[in-house]
């Protein structure tokens, strides 16, 4: 147990000052993505990657290997979120130019319903779990773009509040992030998997 009521299963001590340098903290989090790789590829492909890298990560920061803000510490968050955006492009680099202005009116209807029933139901949601409309609204639109987008646009809204304290800003980072990336890989690296096959018989 550690602190009140709340339980922990940590037991790997903090690394040693002198051995935990960023060259040592971004060996763990290649291992720890190299696990959850490996374990996607045991089930086929079957279970995204991406939730494998999600369900690795908490359980190693849990138990302690993981270190908290491992890439802010060691000054690899910006390096890495422009690799990761610079993948968004190739979705759509097998897209003709007519396939793509075939695709702009049905595209837009659906975002369009989308987004208006996306807003009712997940305020309808938030009644039932506890979160506020705005909360569950914002969870909710994470299904348009998805990680790493939904961590881009939380931190760019966070670092753009002018009335609060550094203090302040890093409580709503930590409290938005979790909810905004797992929002981010529920909607598009499942449920996406689930309908694609629909929406692209539509589209295309």
């Amino acid at each position: 147990m550690a602190g009140k009521g709340k339980f922990s299963i940590r037991f790997l001590p903090p690394a040693p000052e002198k051995l935990n340098t960023p060259t040592f903290k971004l060996f763990k989090l290649a291992l720890a993505g190299s696990i959850g790789l490996g374990i996607s590829n045991l089930t086929g492909g079957v279970v995204n990657s991406a939730i494998c890298y999600l369900i690795i990560g908490l359980i190693m920061a849990e138990i302690g290997f993981l270190e908290p803000y491992s890439l802010q510490s060691s000054q690899s968050m910006g390096f890495l979120m422009l690799c990761l955006l610079s993948m968004i492009p190739s979705g759509i680099s097998s897209a003709s130019l007519m396939d793509l202005v075939n695709a702009i009116v049905p595209t837009v209807v659906m975002l369009g319903l989308g987004i208006l029933f996306m807003g009712i139901f997940s305020i309808i949601a938030g009644k039932i779990t506890g979160y506020s409309p705005y909360i569950s609204v914002a969870i909710a639109m994470t299904s348009l773009f998805g990680y790493p987008a939904s961590q881009v646009v939380t931190n760019d809204v966070v670092d753009r509040l002018t009335e609060v304290t550094d203090e302040e800003r890093e409580i709503l980072r930590n409290r938005l992030t979790p909810k905004m990336v797992v929002g981010g890989f529920v909607t598009v690296s499942i449920s996406s998997v689930i309908i694609a096959g629909v929406v692209a018989n539509i589209l295309f």
